[in-house]
């Protein structure tokens, strides 16, 4: 049976935050990594401290951890499928992104991502909340460009990227994500208008980059 975030943490569901940062902590060093030199017991310790870093997200966030104990509370009727879970926890995760919270948003599209590993929306808004983040912003833009890619048939992707592309002073890669969502995507006007409203145009002919996937924040135009 898979655990639940409180005894991946050993810790019990009544525990204070204090608690759970005292238990992150100390798993944080038993299983870092760094510490292992065995390459098969290192690639294990990587998987153990990634579900070690999600259930501390989740509950020294409390919003995120009352939302996660009513899911432990309630009775298990109907097991539901993988994708109508992800399907519930995609509408909390978007309530969270549209308010700004892109801490709680992470987590949940991350959680998604587990269920359903091809979900295109879910990795492409983690990779969004993930841009946010200096500390995450070049896993971000792996996350929302492999999205892009897979899936390109959401103008309002491209537009969304290219807005925060812009917000940080990365114009010229704007312009060439919206390059590639009219490609993918010649009929429509969203892009088209965004364009009128916050380029003055975009550049013709193929960068030299490979498009959108030559890395925004790892090379510089």
């Amino acid at each position: 049976m898979e655990k639940n975030f409180y005894e991946i943490l050993g810790i019990p569901t009544n525990a204070k935050p204090n608690e759970v940062s005292a238990a992150y902590r100390k798993l944080v060093l038993k299983y870092h990594p760094d510490r292992i030199k065995d390459p098969k017991e290192k690639s294990a310790a990587e998987e153990t401290l990634k579900e070690i870093t999600e259930a501390y997200n989740t509950l020294s966030n409390w919003k995120l951890r009352s939302e996660y104990d009513k899911t432990l509370s309630q009775p298990k009727a109907a097991e539901k499928s993988p994708q109508e879970k992800a399907k519930e926890y995609f509408a909390q995760a978007m309530e969270h992104y549209k308010k700004g919270e892109m801490k709680a948003a992470e987590s949940l599209f991350a959680f998604i991502l587990k269920l359903t590993p091809q979900d295109s929306a879910s990795q492409f808004y983690l990779g969004i909340a993930k841009l946010y983040s200096p500390l995450t912003r070049m896993e971000g833009a792996k996350l929302v460009e492999g999205a892009l890619k897979a899936d390109p048939y959401h103008p309002e992707w491209f537009i969304t990227y290219a807005k925060i592309l812009k917000k940080f002073k990365q114009e010229i890669r704007a312009k060439k994500v919206l390059e590639e969502g009219l490609k993918a995507n010649p009929h429509d006007f969203s892009i088209p208008e965004f364009i009128k409203s916050g380029f003055s145009q975009v550049e013709n002919g193929t960068s030299k980059d490979g498009g959108i996937l030559g890395g925004i924040f790892g090379k510089k135009s």
